[in-house]
């Protein structure tokens, strides 16, 4: 088997549902395992087992992502008002 015939595994798509690995995943979001599970058992990313794989949706993975992003454009702007506190 060759690396992009691994990679193609590592993507599903069921019925036009694209339906990601975990190690996918890990690859993408360049985080540890330990941290993907963390976000999956903290509820903020949605997985699923399908036979002994977990699979993540692309759009649950897309809600993730917005969600972090979101977190972080109020983080912002909290710093923001801090730094005009200071002031």
């Amino acid at each position: 088997m060759d690396k992009n015939q691994k990679n193609d595994e590592d993507i599903l798509i069921i019925e036009g549902v694209k339906l990601y690995k975990l190690r996918a995943l890990r690859k993408m979001l360049k985080v540890s395992n330990a941290t993907l599970s963390s976000y999956i058992q903290k509820g903020q990313l949605k997985a699923r087992q399908i036979g002994r794989w977990y699979y993540v949706s692309e759009h649950n993975l897309k809600k993730f992502l917005n969600q972090d992003a979101h977190k972080k454009s109020k983080k912002d702007l909290f710093d923001f008002d801090n730094e005009i506190e200071g002031i």
